[in-house]
């Protein structure tokens, strides 16, 4: 039994996630490589006119204002999802999850499953900058990672996990490097 704004639930399905707002962005992104970057962003939630068409030129424009306003840049909203960087892949990845999580009236909650694992170090920080610009709209970013110097340097709160149960909760000033490493390895950090 768990609480979703002031609603009890027993389970939940994916799409009772949506529709409370909550998504993810995957480690894979999910993307699709021959649409372009709008029909990514907006996939499963495009604008329509006349409740039956998609309105691409409204979702185009949506898309580069969105993009604009998390400080993206691409060479076009019509780019292949193929054509582009792994940091705009990903940087579409966390637009798309933000549309569908602004859409539901929701929570706001965005789930980041090891977002700079197969990024270079620019690529990283843009990434990280985006995470910590949602966190500061008031987004609940969940962040999923093995990267604890970035989960130190992002994090407002951490969750230490130790075969799938929790090990420590608590706040980020609270812990260092080596003790994560010590408590996610079961080993005391204070012996």
């Amino acid at each position: 039994m768990f609480e979703i704004g002031g609603e009890r639930l027993e389970r939940m399905t994916p799409k009772g996630a949506l529709d409370r707002g909550i998504t993810a962005v995957y480690q894979d992104l999910g993307l699709v490589e021959g649409f372009d970057a709008a029909s990514n962003i907006f996939l499963g939630v495009e604008p329509l006119a006349f409740g039956l068409f998609v309105n691409r030129r409204r979702m185009h424009r949506e898309a580069a204002d969105l993009l604009g306003s998390l400080g993206v840049v691409l060479p076009s909203t019509r780019a292949r999802a193929s054509s582009l960087s792994g940091g705009q892949r990903q940087s579409l990845a966390v637009a798309r999850a933000l549309v569908r999580s602004t859409n539901t009236g929701g929570l706001g909650l965005i789930a980041f499953d090891e977002p700079t694992a197969a990024l270079g170090v620019r690529e990283s920080g843009h990434i990280l900058a985006l995470m910590d610009g949602l966190r500061r709209k008031n987004f609940a970013v969940l962040c999923i990672s093995h990267n604890i110097p970035q989960v130190l340097e992002l994090a407002d709160r951490i969750c230490i996990l130790r075969g799938g149960a929790a090990v420590w909760l608590g706040r980020r000033g609270e812990t260092s490097v080596e003790e994560v490493v010590a408590r996610m390895s079961g080993v005391n950090p204070h012996a």
